[in-house]
């Protein structure tokens, strides 16, 4: 019989051991055995957050699977309940097939504490997770990436998905050197942008979410069906780690939105090569509003420095401003997936999948690591 049971410092040495023979076996992901300083031991429902990891260990004393649940209040058509997010289900099947159906045991465990749950990501939807998931009866949907290129030339020279051929490589490379492709880009980035005539967004890095952030959800939140409840309070604790950069976006003096970005620097990465760059996490915005935060975030990414800016956005709304601020669509690897439970609540509520607001942030860990937003690629 698999039984998980929640993560405690009895456990440290088999996870150590578990991650021992995942790196043996090729496999990078690990289990981390913190139990997460972010742990708040009480009922979602009053304080608004909690994040608890389970593990399977069998007889002999050894850990073979385990996964995190963070547990958030979400605003689901006309109320507030409890909704879960399944981060990192991870289980010795990746490097022996024997353990392979650990993997659906873990859903199976999740959806036994939490029917209503989620999972964020997933690779692709070609990937073994994301079909177990749909052979599971869960609904997939893919969720599309947008990109705006800050500098052409380092683009050119960097991306490594451009890069594939020597073909390619030497295109590029004739691209970058001569810039001759910056102009024609930065023409096209600038047709497709349709800013209004009104004057332009201002932004300021502020170090803690405050009553600002508060007044702004009280504002916005009736326009989504589907939203993780997003007050000051919750916002700092999961956007805690200092490499996420808080923005409040104002116009003509008004706090209008807010936006949270993180800036990477790659170093011969898969995707981006040795790129800088930018990625908007998650974002809020007054009703009809939503352009003047993607303007002033972009912004914001570009006196950073960013090479490209990058965003995963699901909500109509989100969508059609990173389309008028002239981001590319290009092919998305990340997907939210809804338990049957989750998803038939949805179809009772008329919710279609673009009435949901669902950012990279959701999928935040909040243990003291970044888990979904530092994972690179589309």
């Amino acid at each position: 019989m698999v039984k998980f049971v929640e993560l405690s410092e009895a456990h440290f040495d088999p996870v150590k051991r578990f991650n021992d023979r995942l790196e043996a076996g090729g496999q990078v992901e690990k289990f981390n055995p913190n139990p997460g300083d972010f742990h708040t031991g009480g009922d979602p429902e009053q304080t608004g957050f909690d994040h608890k990891k389970y593990v399977f260990v069998d007889k002999s004393g050894e850990m073979r699977a385990g996964y995190y649940l963070k547990d958030q209040t979400f605003q689901l058509g006309q109320e507030q309940l409890t909704i879960s997010n399944v981060q990192q289900p991870i289980s010795e099947g990746t490097v022996n097939p024997r353990y392979a159906p650990l993997a659906l045991s873990i859903v199976k465990d999740c959806l036994a504490r939490q029917p209503f749950a989620f999972a964020l990501g997933g690779g692709g939807l070609s990937m073994p997770v994301i079909k177990m998931y749909q052979g599971l009866k869960w609904q997939v949907i893919p969720i599309p990436f947008f990109l705006r290129l800050c500098r052409p030339s380092r683009f050119f020279k960097n991306l490594s998905a451009l890069r594939s051929t020597p073909a390619r490589r030497a295109l590029m490379d004739f691209l970058a050197f001569t810039h001759i492709a910056d102009l024609p880009l930065a023409a096209i980035q600038r047709a497709r942008t349709r800013r209004d005539r009104a004057p332009k967004p201002s932004f300021q890095i502020v170090d803690h979410f405050e009553n600002w952030a508060d007044s702004l959800w009280e504002s916005c939140h009736a326009q989504y069906p589907f939203v993780a409840v997003r007050t000051a309070r919750l916002l700092n604790i999961i956007y805690e780690d200092p490499r996420f950069q808080k923005v409040l976006i104002s116009k003509e003096g008004k706090a209008v939105g807010w936006a949270v970005c993180l800036t990477t620097d790659y170093q011969d990465n898969l995707y981006y090569g040795s790129l800088r760059v930018g990625t908007v996490v998650d974002l809020l915005a007054l009703p009809g509003l939503e352009g003047t935060v993607v303007a002033g975030v972009t912004d914001c990414l570009r006196d950073g420095k960013a090479d490209i800016v990058i965003s995963n956005q699901l909500h109509r709304s989100w969508q059609v401003a990173f389309d008028k601020l002239g981001y590319f669509r290009a092919p998305s690897r990340s997907a939210l997936s809804l338990s049957p439970d989750l998803r038939d609540r949805c179809h009772d509520l008329k919710i279609a999948p673009e009435d949901i607001h669902m950012t990279r942030g959701d999928g935040e860990r909040a243990d003291g690591q970044l888990y979904f937003t530092s994972f690179p690629g589309p």
